[in-house]
């Protein structure tokens, strides 16, 4: 009757000693999985958003979709929205393509097809517990740039 209490209190005092380490990997696979999975859905915004831009055609207001900014800071919000995006978050540019500088941001004058558009998305992650010696904030930065297309042919 001794040994099985001794056995229990040794099992409990085992358990108290690896229970913090367990739990510190398990914040740490969940802090890492947050942080990939946003990062991942920032890319994937920017993308998007980019593509719907470089399309030929307008939404149903008669806007082409390349110069239509609200729309497609709206395409990135939705594919973004977990990793909450915001408005003030996207920057549209366009410039004439590879070598060539910015010419034109959003809402865009000039803008031709054949021209590029290039979507840049910013945001900081917030770890979900803050701790000593990591950053309080991690800067992510997205870019996706397309041509938008000047003519489809069947």
């Amino acid at each position: 009757m001794k040994i099985r209490k001794q056995l229990k209190a040794q099992a409990l005092v085992e358990f108290a000693l690896i229970f913090p380490l367990l739990m510190f990997l398990v914040y740490g696979l969940i802090e890492v999985s947050l942080l990939a999975f946003t990062y991942a859905s920032v890319n994937t915004a920017a993308r998007e958003a980019a593509r719907y831009g470089s399309a030929v055609g307008d939404n149903n207001g008669g806007t082409e979709q390349f110069k239509d900014c609200d729309a497609i800071k709206v395409k990135a919000e939705k594919i973004g929205v977990l990793a909450d995006i915001q408005d003030d978050d996207i920057l549209i540019q366009y410039d004439k393509g590879p070598g060539t500088s910015v010419y034109a941001t959003c809402p865009p004058s000039d803008v031709e097809l054949g021209d590029r558009i290039i979507v840049k998305i910013d945001i900081e992650y917030h770890p979900l517990i803050p701790m000593v010696g990591f950053p309080s904030t991690i800067p992510m930065h997205a870019e996706s740039r397309r041509t938008i297309v000047r003519s489809i042919t069947p």
